[in-house]
């Protein structure tokens, strides 16, 4: 990964100093290391990523830098053409509910919308957030 051109993704995954080495097993960061280390360590390294096996000790930070890694790569994926497309569809389907159930409803739905959208933006990686299934009345 060339810092200089992916700006965002270093300073997502917080890279202060080169050479800077993430494993990853399963599109999990399980661990990392900065600088050079000694051939020991480096094969300590290596052992442990093949086998799965995280880093206890970062474990935590390691969650929430894949978390925001998840993050960038889906909204690099949602173009911007795309997002102002989705954008104008809501307010067209907003001004019709508020038309059809009144405002007072309107506002329950929304807020409703707004929660589910804060789940999947905020657990990208969870399968039972990024699906919704109706059940109508």
């Amino acid at each position: 990964l060339d810092t200089d051109q992916e700006r965002s993704i270093s300073s997502a995954l917080g890279v202060q100093a080169l050479p800077t080495v993430f494993g990853i097993y399963k599109g999990k960061i399980l661990d990392s290391f900065q600088g050079m280390p000694t051939e020991e360590s480096l094969k300590s390294f290596i052992m442990n990523l093949a086998s799965g096996k995280p880093n206890m000790a970062k474990k935590q930070e390691f969650e929430e830098l894949s978390a925001k890694i998840l993050k960038l790569a889906a909204l690099s994926q949602f173009s911007f053409a795309a997002r102002e497309k989705l954008q104008n569809n809501i307010k067209k389907l907003l001004s019709s509910l508020t038309e059809s159930i009144g405002m007072e409803a309107a506002m329950d739905q929304v807020q409703l919308l707004r929660k589910l959208l804060s789940n999947v933006t905020n657990n990208l990686s969870e399968e039972k957030f990024r699906k919704v299934t109706a059940h109508p009345k």
